[in-house]
């Protein structure tokens, strides 16, 4: 199987958005605060917005890189 020549950005977002939501949920849970499920959904909802726009900053410069050079370059291991 061929892997994906954009596989790293996804990785890279992928990453970026578990360790925001890790930590949005631990920050969450350390507050005194009561809220109802609906409340937890709207919270993390946003939140997952926000974390996705941020991907989307982060990894424009890997993508943009990944789109223009050669194949051949884009597929050799840095050492």
């Amino acid at each position: 199987m061929r892997c994906s020549r954009f596989a790293p950005v996804w990785l890279v977002a992928a990453v970026l958005v578990a360790v925001s939501g890790a930590t949005r949920l631990l920050l969450f849970l350390r507050e005194d605060v009561v809220v109802g499920a609906a409340d937890w959904v709207r919270i993390f909802a946003v939140g997952l917005g926000f974390d996705l726009v941020a991907a989307c900053y982060v990894t424009a410069p890997m993508l943009l890189w990944l789109a223009l050079v050669p194949d051949r370059v884009a597929r050799t291991r840095a050492t």
